[in-house]
């Protein structure tokens, strides 16, 4: 391993940050093999992680709509050996700014940014910073002024994209009903391709 970079397994060495907060602040997250399909694509994702995809043959969420490949890594399972730090050092500056910008463009399409799921993790959110203002920080508190309405540094009173997860699972149910009815696996609705 090159001096300056490590490579975290979160299992197995105690961390004193959660693992979010290392998430957050890893350049690759591994979504590696399990038993089954995990949330770990999605928790690199949410968490402006480039995902390093280990897992033959399976395809990750969203895979059919979203230009996966923009911002994530495949790398074989039997290419995973003790060369694969110098495989993800190998990447260029450039091409890990260009990954993570795409990252940052789709991270949107798997958040929930409607409904009651979201409504109640931004009331807990809330509630989470006014303790944490109140027992340690009060002088950090928001002042009236702060910020005015629109500004980068005000509130986020509603979600700020067209297109959240819902609208993403939408798109990807339209393009597997799609591809069965080609492959006439279901029956075709009623003027569905009509133009075609």
């Amino acid at each position: 391993m090159m001096e300056g970079e490590a490579i975290a397994n979160y299992d197995s060495q105690p961390f004193g940050n959660s693992y979010s907060h290392q998430l957050a602040r890893s350049k690759f997250c591994a979504v590696m093999p399990g038993d089954g399909f995990s949330a770990r694509f999605e928790d690199a994702v949410l968490h402006g992680c480039i995902p390093v995809i280990i897992q033959d043959h399976v395809h990750v969420s969203f895979e059919s709509i979203l230009d996966i490949d923009s911002f994530s890594i495949r790398i074989p399972q039997s290419a995973v050996n003790e060369y694969l730090p110098y495989i993800l050092l190998g990447i260029s500056d450039e091409q890990v700014e260009r990954m993570q910008r795409r990252l940052g463009s789709i991270q949107h399409r798997f958040v929930y940014g409607r409904g009651p799921m979201f409504r109640e993790s931004r009331a807990q959110i809330r509630l989470q910073i006014k303790d944490w203002l109140k027992r340690d920080h009060a002088h950090l508190a928001p002042r009236k002024d702060y910020a005015p309405y629109g500004h980068p540094y005000g509130p986020v009173v509603q979600f700020p994209y067209k297109y959240d997860a819902f609208h993403t699972v939408m798109q990807w149910l339209r393009w597997r009903r799609e591809k069965l009815e080609f492959e006439e696996k279901l029956p075709m609705l009623h003027g569905h391709h009509d133009n075609q």
